[in-house]
């Protein structure tokens, strides 16, 4: 996936996350099945924000737990979820250059 699904941002320009933003980067991590405490160090989470995404993204069908191996991992609704978040997040990209190209042509 690219830079966007992951989550980063322009350097500089770091702001709160929202839970589509927290969600994607959770699926992202569990793509090939990842524990707990992977998914919360690499997706930036508290102990608490982890056990109430996963939470979440498991009753909605996008997260799977595998009680063997105590993993979780993303569905194929997961990665229909990020495909829509990737779509989502260029379209921001592109708007935003769009609106700055505007603001030139009247000088704000």
């Amino acid at each position: 996936m690219n830079s966007l699904v992951l989550g980063h941002n322009v350097p500089g320009t770091r702001k709160n996350r929202n839970s589509i933003e927290i969600g994607a980067s959770i699926l992202v991590v569990a793509r090939e099945g990842a524990k707990k405490t992977r998914i919360m160090y690499s997706a930036n989470l508290s102990y608490g924000q982890l056990n109430r995404y996963l939470q979440l993204l498991t009753a909605t069908g996008l997260l799977a737990h595998d009680g063997l191996k105590r993993g979780y991992k993303t569905t194929e609704r997961g990665i229909v979820y990020l495909r829509q978040y990737s779509d989502y997040e260029t379209s921001k990209v592109l708007s935003q250059q769009k609106e700055s190209l505007l603001r030139s042509f009247i000088g704000t």
